[in-house]
């Protein structure tokens, strides 16, 4: 596993990239589950990344409380101010799950460049997120409502940074009126939440674009531009600050694609009917619905698509493709499995595909997307 856990008070990651889990955390007294191992597990499927993700956790390991109070706090602090990215978790239940630590982190950590803040809709006490949610904002954090997506920008920042956190020295002659002022803070209030491979807009589609690098000059010039790919498919320098009450970023879509195969050694393909790559041979798939699994939306997908009725739970996940600019469409993560079906089993095209055909496996087409490394990791041998 390319993840590994720290909690509080064991030691901290001297390099690599890190999550920290922020937010309020249950009274044992209490009979309320923590939302922690459900970030950690979404944290695992999701990174892909060629280093070991660290996550940090301020919950003490086998329920071992500190010996004072201040070595705990000393090392949330400490473990925030390490962190790639600071994640912002706040289901509110002012009964519960209170959060009025979490309020003063989050203040600290607003202007770092490393924040990300999820606030669930339909938590007992909405009302009293209101206020981080409007600092967020104000300060270009990244503002998501589920914890799926909070984790999504969370790894995406720590992709961003290189697994290194943003300078946080002091530099006199800041750019405009002498006074001094963090780089980061400065960078943050420029760049805001746009990361390489991101898609944002500012305000309407047709303004829209996708990032394709962002250069951070060296501090003392106070200088910063990032390269883009508008809707048009031209590249050009995008040096507009960001403006939290103009501009927005166009949320990660998540789809679900099935490899099947037959015993035959056959994999089926469809046909598409529609852009991108209209014409072009691809596997079934398709969106993720509100409510549904990505499990439940690839077989959905494969009936739809092909005919081929299987059951979800016999699908076996290959893993998450997320790559910056893998759908031309804008930022897209796809789940793939694997089914296996009978030998014999008819393939009937329906929904948006032209045609459904099984393809030999060493006969297959070029295929749309990055399916053809989908394809190649779904018949990777595998080892017991």
């Amino acid at each position: 596993m390319n993840v590994r856990l720290v909690m509080a008070r064991e030691p901290l990651p001297t390099s690599g990239p890190s999550v920290f889990l922020a937010g309020p955390t249950p009274d044992k007294s209490l009979p309320v589950p923590s939302w922690r191992p459900a970030a950690l597990d979404l944290i695992t499927h999701q990174w892909t990344g060629p280093q070991t993700l660290t996550v940090l956790s301020p919950e003490s390991r086998d329920g071992v409380r500190a010996d004072r109070y201040e070595h705990q706090v000393d090392w949330e602090h400490d473990a925030r101010a390490a962190a790639t990215a600071v994640l912002f978790w706040i289901p509110r239940d002012m009964a519960t799950l209170p959060g009025m630590t979490t309020n003063v982190e989050f203040g600290h950590d607003v202007t770092s460049g490393r924040a990300v803040l999820g606030c669930p809709p339909d938590c007992p006490n909405p009302e009293r997120n209101r206020y981080v949610i409007h600092l967020a904002r104000r300060y270009g954090v990244p503002v998501r409502e589920t914890l799926h997506d909070t984790v999504t920008a969370a790894l995406t920042l720590t992709t961003t940074t290189n697994g290194a956190p943003m300078h946080t020295e002091t530099v006199p002659d800041g750019p405009e009126d002498g006074s001094e002022m963090p780089y980061a803070e400065w960078l943050g209030f420029e760049i805001g939440p746009r990361v390489v491979g991101g898609r944002y807009d500012h305000g309407d589609d047709a303004s829209a674009y996708t990032v394709l690098a962002i250069d951070r000059g060296p501090r003392e010039t106070w200088s910063w531009r990032m390269t883009v790919r508008g809707t048009d498919g031209r590249v050009r320098t995008h040096c507009t600050a960001w403006d939290p009450h103009r501009d927005r970023v166009r949320p990660t879509r998540l789809t679900a694609d099935v490899v099947a195969v037959s015993p035959d050694g056959c994999v089926l393909l469809i046909e598409r009917g529609w852009d991108p790559y209209e014409g072009c041979w691809a596997l079934p798939g398709g969106h993720v619905d509100p409510g549904e699994t990505s499990r439940e939306a690839a077989a959905r997908e494969l009936e739809e698509e092909a005919g081929l009725r299987v059951d979800a739970n016999d699908l076996r996940r290959i893993g998450v493709w997320d790559a910056p600019g893998r759908d031309p469409r804008g930022p897209y993560s796809t789940v793939a499995y694997l089914a296996t079906v009978p030998a014999g089993t008819q393939a009937v095209a329906g929904d948006d595909a032209r045609s459904a055909r099984w393809w030999p496996i060493r006969e297959l087409p070029n295929v749309a997307f990055d399916h053809a490394d989908i394809i190649a990791e779904a018949l990777r041998p595998t080892t017991a």
